[in-house]
């Protein structure tokens, strides 16, 4: 009777356990997916409003490009900003160098925007290597 009592204490452990991993893991992934929500709608937002406030020229025009950015002192900000043309050439970045920088016309938001005016996507950065989100918006 003690071994069925105690077993029995065991298999309720493991399955409170089990449950309770379960749950929190599921509060987990919940909570993953709606900080990637809030932070993909927030860069939206951000770049709309930024494509707003810039003048058209800056958007045809390397130096004009570079001065603009200059003035608003976009390395102050957490954002990177990569001008692409419709061939999807890189044509100005606030983080690299744009001869060294292979065509975007294949990169999903990039794509999204084409089609839709807006795209985002959370992928590596191959010019960083490192893991960002992007929003691209058609101009």
């Amino acid at each position: 009777m003690k071994y069925i009592f105690k077993k029995s204490i065991v298999v309720v452990a493991a399955a409170v356990l089990f449950i309770s991993v379960y749950f929190i893991v599921g509060i987990l992934v919940f909570a993953n997916r709606q900080y990637n929500e809030i932070n993909t709608r927030n860069l939206e937002a951000a770049a709309q409003s930024l494509v707003s406030f810039t003048p058209a020229d800056v958007f045809s025009d390397t130096a004009l490009a570079a001065d603009w950015s200059d003035k608003l002192n976009v390395n102050q900000v957490p954002f990177r900003i990569t001008l692409i043309d419709r061939s999807g050439q890189v044509i100005f970045d606030t983080d690299a160098d744009t001869s060294l920088m292979e065509n975007h016309l294949d990169r999903s938001e990039f794509q999204a925007a084409v089609r839709n005016g807006i795209g985002t996507s959370r992928r590596e950065s191959s010019t960083l290597r490192q893991n960002h989100l992007y929003a691209a918006i058609a101009i």
